[in-house]
C-alpha cells in the first residue's frame, strides 16, 4: 500500500521580511542550546509523556514514513523513530531551514 503524505505549509513564501529573517534565526539560534531544558520546565517534567502522547495521536507505526516540520532538537522525530521501526523512515527538518 502506497501511502501519499501531503505537506502543507502554514505560512506564506514571503511572510518574513529580511530584517526580520535575521532577527529571528539569532533568536532560534540561541534558543538550540536551551531548547529541551525550557521544554521541560513548561511542560513540567512531563515532556517525555507529552511526546509519547503526541506520536500516538498521528498514530505513527511500523514501517511508517513521518516528516516533522519544525523539529527543533529532533527529541519528537526520535520518539516518532521508536514507533516507526527499523522499517520506517523519520526526517527531521527544522525551522531554521526556512530562515534565510
Amino acid at each position: 500500500m502506497i501511502n501519499i503524505i501531503r505537506i502543507i505549509s502554514l505560512f506564506p513564501a514571503q511572510l518574513f521580511f529580511d530584517d526580520e529573517d535575521t532577527i529571528i534565526k539569532n533568536q532560534m539560534e540561541q534558543m538550540v542550546n536551551s531548547y529541551d531544558k525550557y521544554m521541560k520546565r513548561i511542560t513540567f517534567g512531563r515532556e517525555d509523556a507529552l511526546r509519547t502522547m503526541t506520536v500516538n495521536l498521528v498514530q505513527v507505526k511500523s514501517g511508517d514514513c513521518v516528516l516533522e516540520v519544525g523539529c527543533a532538537t529532533g527529541t519528537l522525530s526520535l520518539e516518532s523513530k521508536r514507533q516507526a521501526g527499523q522499517t520506517g523512515s523519520v526526517f527531521g527538518l527544522p525551522l531554521l531551514s526556512f530562515v534565510r
